[in-house]
């Protein structure tokens, strides 16, 4: 799973490598590497008489 630049700065800080988010989007970005969006659940409604 690919996570957001912020996530993956974070992850790198952890490892002793000390980077800020914007690079780390920049070489996103460069490389094509998009981060998996979410949606939110949205209830959809088949009856059209619904209040």
């Amino acid at each position: 799973m690919v996570h957001g630049s912020s996530r993956i700065t974070s992850a790198l800080n952890e490892q002793g490598i000390q980077v800020s988010p914007p690079p780390v989007a920049r070489l996103m970005k460069k490389s094509t590497i998009k981060s998996i969006i979410r949606r939110k659940y949205r209830v959809q409604t088949t009856d059209s008489e619904h209040l």
